[in-house]
């Protein structure tokens, strides 16, 4: 290496270390965008209010750590609720972005009220009934003032002790309660 590469590397040094921690790529939380701690409110899109609505409160510990405790009612083929709770992991973000993963579990009542051209041939209808699941996933938090929305694709277990022979568990698993694959969009407010 040259006398002239190291004066260049030498002064590039000296420059990034006196600039601020936004010009060196690192992330600067604003107060108006990130929370420190605080609660926020989630809502259940629009969009999905032909099979389901719910509301989850999310306590903020820090910049990076959440719990949350929500509730979900579903109607349709599978009408019940679903009460969970959860943890969030933010990671470093630029401002308005939080990208996040999560893990939850709860508890969840399923009725079955199937439509005609899904009846199995058998007169009487046996519900899921109750059940437990887990689950885990990544998303992402757009903050907008005290305003956001946010997107979160996850995977979810559901156990239900009901033998499932009396009942299309196919739908129950695939856009029922029991979604294997879940993708959620909310929006709410944070104070």
């Amino acid at each position: 290496m040259s006398r002239r590469h190291i004066i260049i590397i030498t002064a590039a040094l000296l420059l990034v270390s006196q600039a601020s921690p936004a010009q060196r790529g690192r992330p600067v939380y604003d107060p108006p965008y990130v929370l420190e701690k605080g609660l926020s409110f989630h809502f259940s899109s629009p969009l999905g209010l032909l099979s389901k609505g719910g509301v989850m409160v999310e306590y903020r510990m820090g910049v990076m750590q959440s719990v949350f405790f929500g509730y979900t009612r579903y109607w349709g083929y599978f009408p019940g609720y679903q009460a969970y709770a959860g943890y969030r992991h933010y990671y470093e973000t630029w401002r308005r972005h939080d990208p996040f993963f999560y893990v939850k579990a709860g508890i969840g009542n399923a009725g079955y009220e199937p439509a005609e051209w899904l009846n199995n041939g058998k007169e009487k209808y046996v519900a899921p009934g109750d059940y437990a699941f887990a689950g885990a996933g990544i998303g992402r938090h757009y903050n907008f003032g005290a305003g956001f929305i946010e997107f979160m694709l996850g995977v979810k277990y559901s156990a239900v002790p009901r033998p499932i022979d009396n009942y299309n568990e196919r739908i129950f698993y695939v856009t029922g309660p029991g979604a294997i694959v879940e993708f959620n969009f909310n929006y709410g407010f944070q104070f």
